[in-house]
C-alpha cells in the first residue's frame, strides 16, 4: 500500500496507511487520466504536442493510448467536455473522435515521442535512455564508487540464462528419480544383504548336517580298517603258528626217527620187528591216505573254485579256454600236465583281466574327479542364476582385479565401480544372434570398464596386481575417439544405456553388417545368426560351440540357468555310470585277487593215489594180524619195550602240543573269517553312509564340497573351527537363521506398500531371486539410463555455462568497458578545473569471477574451440597443463553452482558488473593521477558529487550530442545537497555550456543559489496529504530558455 504504482497517481492516493483515495472505486469505477506536454521545435518554428490516455477501472489499469500531435499546442486541446452542469474527462475513443487522432499502443507511441522529440531511439534502447535519466535524478551521492559505478553508470545486463535454469530444472528432476532409484537399489540392497547372511547361515547349518553324515561315514569307514587292521594282524599271527607247527614238526620227526630206532631193536630179538614193519606200514598207508584224501578233496574245492572264476570271467567277457579240462580236474583219466596247463592258462587270464580293470578303473577315477569338479561348477552356476546372478566363474581374474579396483577408487573417495562391460547390455534383441554375438566377442565381453575420469587409477591399480593378465578397456583414449557405426550393423542388436558401454561395443561391432548367410561373402565386413563371418578378406565360421558361459542381457541368466541344469543332467547321468562301472570293477578287482590267492600246489594225483594206497593198506593189515599169532615174550623185550613206550608218550605230548598249536590257528582263522564278515557289513554301512552323502552332493554339491574339506582339515588339526558345532552354537545359528527370515520378511512388506499393486513383489522365502531381478533390472534400465541423461544435462550445463553464458558475460563487460572508455572522451572534452576518467579493470585474482573471465578469453583466442579440440590450443600458446587446469577451474565453478541449486548464485555470476574493479581518476593543478577514493571529502560524500554529477551528465551527453536537433533534458532531484556556492555555480555554468534542458526538484533553501539562473520557477506548496497549492510562476528571459 505504501509504494507508488500508476494507480495510487491516477486515483490520487492521499493517505497510503489507510487507504484513502481522492477518487475511490466506490465512486468513480473508471478514472480517465490525460498527461500531455507541448514543445517547441526552435530550428523548425513549430509546436507539436505528446499525450497519453491512462483508462484506469476498478483494480488495474485497463489501457494507456499514446498520440501526437503537430502545430497544436495545449491551448488548442480541450480534455473535457460539458455533461449537461458537470465537466468530464474525455475517455480514450471519445477523444480520438474529437480530434480525429490516431492512438497507439505504448511500444509505437514510445518510438514515435523519441523521433518527435528528436532522439530517435528504438524501442529497446529507451528503456537505457530513461535510467541514465533516472540515474542522474535518483543517484546517491554517498556511495563508494564501487556501488556508484555499478549502479549509476553501467547499465543492467538481463543475461538470458533460461537455458540454464531449464537445464538446472532437468538436472534437479533427474536427480530427483536418480534419489528414489538409489532409494529403491538401497531397499533391494538392504533385503538382499540379509537373504546374503539368511544363505550364509543356512548353508552353515547344512554344512553341519553334512559334516554329520560325514563323520557316520568315517566312523564306519574306520571300523572297516580296524577289522581290516584284525584281519592283517592275525593273518601274521596265523603265519607265526604255521612256523611254530613246522618247528613242533619237525621235533616229532625227531622223536618219531629215536622211537623208530628202539622199535626196531625192539623188534630184532624176535618177531615183533617184523610185526612192528607192518604195524609201520599201516600207520604209513593210513597217514598216507589221510592226507590224499585231503589233498583229493582240497583238489575238489580248487575245481569249483576254478569253474566260478572261470564263469566270471565269461561274464566278464574274457575267453576262457581248457574249460572242460577244469571241469575234469579230479579225474584219474587225464594227465598232470593237462591239468596244470590248464590251470596256468587260466592264472594267466585272470591276471590280464585285473591289468585291465586296473587301468580301466584308474582312467574312470580322473574321469570322475573331472565331472565331479564340472558338475560341482553347473550346481554353483544354478544357485547363482536362482538367485538372479551372472555366472563369472570362469573369469576368476577379472572379478579380482574389479576388486581390487574398487577397493581403491573407494579409498579415494570415488563415488564410481568398475564393472565389466557386459554388465551394461541390458537386451539382445534378438536370440537368434546370440551364439554369433557372443562367441565373436569371447573374452572382450568381460573387458573392465570404468569411466573415462578415472581410468589413470584403474590403470595403475592394474600395474601393480598380480591379476593383469585381462583387458581394461582404455575408456580415456575411448572418449576421445569418434567411432562411425554401420546403420545395419550388428551393434543395433544390442541395448546399452551406458555412454562409455555403448561406445566400446561400437568399436567391436558398430562395422560389421548384419546380414543373411548368404550375403556375408559379399561384404568386408558382415556376420550372419549362424555364425559365419566375412572378415579381413576371408570368410570363416565363428565356432559357438567355445561359449562357456552367455553374459548378454537379462535374459542370459536364465539361459545360462536351463543350460546348466541341461549340462548337469548329463554329468549326473554320466557320473552315476562311472560309480556304476568302478563298482563293478571294484567288485571284480576284489573277486580277481581274492581267486589268485586260490593258486597253490595241488597235488593233481591226488584221486588216483587214494584209489592205490587204500588196496595197499587192506593187505597189509591181513599181514598184521598173522604176525601177531607168532610173537612171545622175554626180558629184553619188555626194557626195549618200555623205552619204545617213552618215547611214544613224549612223541604224543608233542604231537597234543602240536595239536593245541593248530587249534590256536584255527581260532585266529575263524577270527580272519569272522573280522573279514564284520569287514563287508562296515563296508555296507560306509557305503550306505556314502550314499547318503552322494544324494547330498547331487542336492547341495557346494555346502557338501565345503563340509568334507572343513572336516578333513579339522581332523588333520589344521583348522580348529572345522568340527561339527556344539549344540547350543547350532541352536544359536537356528534362531539366527529365524531372525533373519522375520527380517527378510518385514522388509519385503516394507519395500512393497510403497509400490502401486502392479509392480509388488512376492513375498516369501523362497523369492530371493525375483528381488535380484527387479535390482538388476533398476540398475542395468533405470540407473544407467538416469546416469546417462544426468551426464547429458550436465555436459549441456556445462556447454551452455562455458559458450553461451560465459562469452555473454565477457562480452557484455567488454561492451560495458568500451561505454566507459566513451564516456572518458565526452568528460575529456569538459571544460572544468578538474579532469575526472574512469579506471574500470577486469578482475585479475583467485575468485571464480576472475577465473571465469580467464576461461573467456582463453574461449575467445582459441575460436571457441568445442570439447576434445584441446591439443589444438597449442597452436594459440596453450600449453595443456594450462588448458587443463583452465577447464578444471571452470568445471569446479560450475559444480559448486549445480550442487548449491541456487538461482541465487546464478544471479550473482550472470551480473557482468560483478567481474570488475572500478575507480575515478582525478587530474587538476593539484593532483596527478589520483584516486578519487583516496581524496579528502571523498568519505562525507562532497568530493563526489561533482565528479559524479559530471560524469552522469556525461554519459547524456554522448546521447545528445550526436543529433543535430533534439531535446537535451536532465532532472535533477534535490540537487547539489552537500555543495557549497562556488561549487553550484561551476556545475550551473557547465549545464549551460552543455545546452541542457535542466529540470531541478528542489527545497526553497535552494531557491537563492539556483532560482536566478533558471528560465521558470514553480512553487508548489503542500498544505496536507490531499492539498497541495501551486503558486505564481516566474520566468527569466535572461537565461535565453536554456534551463
Amino acid at each position: 500500500m505504501g509504494k507508488r504504482n500508476l494507480i495510487s497517481y491516477t486515483r490520487c492516493l492521499v493517505d497510503a496507511s489507510a487507504g484513502v483515495y481522492a477518487r475511490p472505486a466506490e465512486k468513480i469505477p473508471v478514472v480517465y487520466t490525460h498527461i500531455a506536454l507541448e514543445y517547441y521545435d526552435q530550428i523548425n518554428e513549430k509546436s507539436f504536442v505528446l499525450g497519453v490516455i491512462i483508462e484506469t477501472a476498478v483494480t488495474d489499469i485497463r489501457g494507456t493510448y499514446w498520440y501526437a500531435m503537430e502545430d497544436k499546442r495545449l491551448s488548442d486541446i480541450s480534455y473535457v467536455y460539458e455533461d449537461g452542469s458537470a465537466l468530464k474527462p474525455y475517455d480514450a475513443s471519445g477523444f480520438q473522435k474529437r480530434y480525429n487522432v490516431k492512438l497507439r499502443k505504448k511500444q509505437d507511441g514510445v518510438a514515435l515521442f523519441m523521433q518527435m522529440v528528436g532522439l530517435k531511439l528504438p524501442y529497446q534502447e529507451v528503456f537505457r535512455y530513461q535510467r541514465k535519466l533516472r540515474n542522474i535524478m535518483a543517484y546517491n551521492p554517498a556511495a563508494k564508487i564501487q556501488e556508484f559505478i555499478r549502479e549509476s553508470v553501467l547499465e543492467e545486463h538481463d543475461v538470458n540464462f533460461e537455458k540454464l535454469k531449464d537445464a538446472k530444472k532437468n538436472i534437479e528432476q533427474i536427480n530427483s528419480r536418480l534419489e528414489l532409484i538409489e532409494e529403491e537399489i538401497g531397499d533391494l540392497d538392504a533385503i538382499l544383504k540379509d537373504y546374503a547372511e539368511y544363505d550364509e547361515r543356512v548353508m552353515q547349518l547344512k554344512v553341519d548336517d553334512i559334516k554329520l553324515k560325514y563323520r557316520n561315514m568315517l566312523s564306519w569307514k574306520e571300523k572297516r580298517c580296524m577289522a581290516e587292521e584284525m584281519i592283517r594282524k592275525n593273518s601274521i599271527e596265523v603265519e607265526a603258528q604255521i612256523k611254530t607247527i613246522k618247528e613242533l614238526s619237525t621235533e616229532i620227526d625227531a622223536l618219531d626217527r629215536y622211537y623208530m630206532e628202539a622199535k626196531a631193536a625192539l623188534r630184532e630179538l624176535n618177531v615183533s620187528k617184523a610185526i612192528d614193519n607192518s604195524r609201520q606200514q599201516i600207520t604209513a598207508f593210513e597217514k598216507q591216505l589221510e592226507k590224499r584224501k585231503s589233498e583229493r578233496e582240497e583238489l575238489e574245492q580248487f575245481r569249483k573254485r576254478l569253474l566260478h572264476v572261470a564263469e566270471e570271467l565269461n561274464k566278464m567277457e574274457c575267453e576262457v579256454s581248457y574249460f572242460e579240462t577244469l571241469e575234469k580236474l579230479t579225474a584219474v583219466d587225464l594227465s598232470n600236465s593237462e591239468k596244470q596247463e590248464a590251470i596256468d592258462a587260466l592264472r594267466a587270464e585272470i591276471r590280464k583281466k585285473r591289468d585291465s580293470i586296473v587301468r580301466s578303473r584308474a582312467y574312470l577315477d580322473r574321469e570322475l574327479k573331472e565331472v565331479q569338479l564340472e558338475r560341482s561348477e553347473q550346481s554353483k552356476i544354478i544357485e547363482n542364476c536362482d538367485r538372479n546372478k551372472a555366472d563369472y566363474s570362469h573369469v576368476q581374474e577379472q572379478t579380482q582385479l574389479i576388486r581390487e579396483i574398487n577397493k581403491e577408487l573407494k579409498k579415494q573417495g570415488i563415488a564410481e565401480e568398475a564393472r565389466m562391460a557386459c554388465e551394461y547390455v541390458s537386451e539382445l534383441k534378438d536370440e537368434k544372434w546370440r551364439d554369433a554375438i557372443e562367441a565373436f566377442l569371447g573374452v572382450h565381453r568381460y573387458a573392465i570398464l570404468v569411466s573415462p575420469q578415472v581410468f589413470d587409477v584403474a590403470n595403475q591399480v592394474m600395474d601393480r596386481s598380480g591379476h593383469r593378465y585381462v583387458e581394461l578397456v582404455n575408456t580415456k583414449r575411448l572418449a576421445e575417439r569418434k567411432i562411425k557405426y554401420e546403420e545395419d550393423s550388428v551393434y543395433h542388436y544390442l541395448q546399452i544405456q551406458n555412454e562409455t558401454a555403448a561406445k566400446y561395443f561400437q568399436f567391436w561391432l558398430g562395422a560389421i553388417h548384419a546380414v543373411e548367410l548368404d550375403e556375408v561373402a559379399k561384404y568386408d565386413n558382415a556376420m550372419s545368426k549362424e555364425g559365419k563371418l566375412g572378415r579381413n578378406m576371408a570368410v570363416t565360421y565363428i565356432n559357438t560351440k567355445k561359449i562357456k558361459s552367455y553374459c548378454l542381457g537379462g535374459a542370459a541368466i536364465e539361459l545360462n540357468r536351463k543350460r546348466a541344469a541341461k549340462k548337469l543332467d548329463q554329468l549326473e547321468k554320466r557320473e552315476k555310470e562311472i560309480l556304476s562301472s568302478r563298482h563293478t570293477m571294484q567288485n571284480q578287482d576284489v573277486f580277481l585277487q581274492s581267486s589268485l590267492d586260490y593258486f597253490k600246489d595241488y597235488n593233481l594225483e591226488a584221486n588216483r593215489e587214494c584209489e592205490h594206497l587204500n588196496a595197499e593198506l587192506e593187505a597189509e593189515k591181513v599181514r598184521y594180524r598173522e604176525l601177531l599169532e607168532a610173537q612171545k615174550n622175554n626180558a629184553e623185550f619188555m626194557a626195549l619195550s618200555q623205552r619204545v613206550t617213552d618215547l611214544e608218550k613224549q612223541l604224543r605230548n608233542k604231537t597234543r602240543e602240536k595239536d593245541e598249536e593248530s587249534k590256536k590257528r584255527y581260532r585266529l582263522e575263524a577270527e580272519i573269517e569272522q573280522k573279514k564278515k564284520d569287514s563287508v557289513m562296515y563296508q555296507a554301512k560306509e557305503a550306505e553312509e556314502q550314499k547318503h552323502l552322494e544324494e547330498e552332493q547331487k542336492l547341495n554339491r557346494s555346502a557338501a564340497e565345503q563340509a568334507i574339506t572343513e572336516y578333513d582339515r579339522y581332523l588333520a588339526g589344521e583348522d580348529k573351527k572345522g568340527g561339527i558345532m556344539q549344540l547350543s552354537e547350532k541352536e544359536q545359528m537356528e534362531k539366527r537363521v529365524s531372525s533373519f527370515a522375520a527380517n527378510i520378511n518385514g522388509q519385503q512388506q516394507a519395500y512393497n506398500n510403497r509400490k502401486q499393486e502392479e509392480e509388488r513383489l512376492p513375498i516369501g522365502l523362497e523369492y530371493e531371486k525375483s528381488y535380484h531381478q527387479r535390482r538388476g533390472k533398476i540398475w542395468i534400465d533405470d540407473l544407467q539410463n538416469l546416469q546417462q541423461k544426468l551426464k547429458e544435462q550436465t555436459m549441456r550445463y556445462e556447454s551452455i555455462f562455458k559458450r553461451e553464458f560465459v562469452l555473454n558475460i565477457y562480452e557484455t563487460a567488454r561492451a560495458a568497458r568500451k561505454d566507459i572508455a566513451q564516456i572518458n572522451k565526452e568528460l575529456l572534452k569538459l571544460k572544468f578545473a578538474t579532469c575526472y576518467q574512469f579506471d574500470v579493470k577486469f578482475l585479475n585474482d583467485n575468485s571464480d569471477y576472475a577465473k571465469i573471465l580467464r576461461y573467456a578469453e582463453y574461449l575467445q583466442q582459441t575460436g571457441n574451440l568445442a570439447d576434445g579440440q584441446i591439443a589444438l590450443t597449442k597452436l594459440m600458446g596453450y600449453e595443456d597443463d594450462e588448458v587443463e587446469r583452465r577447464e578444471r577451474e571452470i568445471k569446479d565453478i560450475i559444480n559448486r553452482i549445480i550442487e548449491k541449486n541456487d538461482l541465487a548464485e546464478i544471479q550473482k555470476f550472470a551480473d557482468y558488473r560483478n567481474y570488475m574493479s572500478y575507480e575515478i581518476i582525478i587530474n587538476n593543478e593539484e593532483v596527478k593521477d589520483g584516486k578519487l577514493s583516496k581524496q579528502v571529502g571523498y568519505n562525507s560524500g562532497a568530493g563526489t558529487q561533482i565528479p559524479y554529477t559530471l560524469i552522469l551528465s556525461a554519459a547524456l551527453s554522448m546521447l545528445y550530442n550526436v543529433r543535430v536537433n533534439s531535446v537535451r533534458l536532465i532532472f535533477i532531484d534535490e540537487p547539489f545537497e552537500k555543495m557549497s556556492d562556488h561549487n553550484i555555480k561551476l556545475m550551473l555554468d557547465f549545464f549551460k555550456n552543455q545546452d541542457f534542458q535542466v529540470i531541478f526538484c528542489a527545497p526553497p533553501n535552494k531557491l537563492e543559489s539556483i532560482g536566478s539562473e533558471c528560465g521558470v520557477i514553480i512553487p508548489v506548496l503542500k498544505n496536507a496529504n490531499d492539498d497541495m497549492l501551486i503558486g505564481k510562476v516566474k520566468f527569466h528571459d535572461t537565461v535565453n530558455g536554456a534551463n
